[in-house]
């Protein structure tokens, strides 16, 4: 039998805990819109302690009441954390799959062998066959405002 799975087939986490849907929106100190889904017809919805989102949003949910709609500032800490100079690597463009068309500014997507996911990379500069990644989150080093309801909680 699945570990996940307990004799009513319902997956163990989800007694475990609450499912938190949401409408919200996510901006920068400009006022720029980075993430939102107020156009949806359908609230999002979230397992409260699976880490599903970031920290700051989650702790946000855990406060509020049905209903409540709430205005919060997330800092880096609780975000995408802090720029750390140790994510940003260089490389032969010749190890990089298609390193070739690398363009400075440009960002991709790359596997290494420490991910099991794809990882955003942006160039920083390409000097003869090295090129400079920075693997850093974009949205690290930044605070990030967020407009929040809480639709329903079970």
């Amino acid at each position: 039998m699945d570990e996940f799975m307990d004799d009513e087939q319902e997956p163990k986490y989800r007694k475990k805990f609450k499912t938190a849907s949401v409408f919200y929106e996510g901006r920068l100190s400009d006022g720029t819109i980075f993430d939102s889904n107020l156009d949806s017809d359908e609230p999002l919805e979230i397992l409260i302690g699976r880490h599903e989102v970031i920290p700051g949003f989650e702790n946000a949910l855990m406060e509020m009441a049905i209903g409540e709609k709430r205005e919060i500032v997330v800092p880096p800490g609780l975000a995408y954390g802090y720029r750390e100079q140790e994510a940003i690597q260089r490389s032969k463009t010749t190890l990089i799959k298609n390193g070739e068309t690398l363009k400075e500014g440009m960002t991709f997507k790359m596997r290494t062998p420490m991910s099991d996911y794809p990882i955003d990379g942006k160039v920083l500069r390409i000097v003869g066959d090295f090129v400079e990644i920075d693997f850093n989150h974009p949205l690290a080093d930044q605070d990030l405002y967020f407009t929040i309801e809480l639709v329903d909680l079970k």
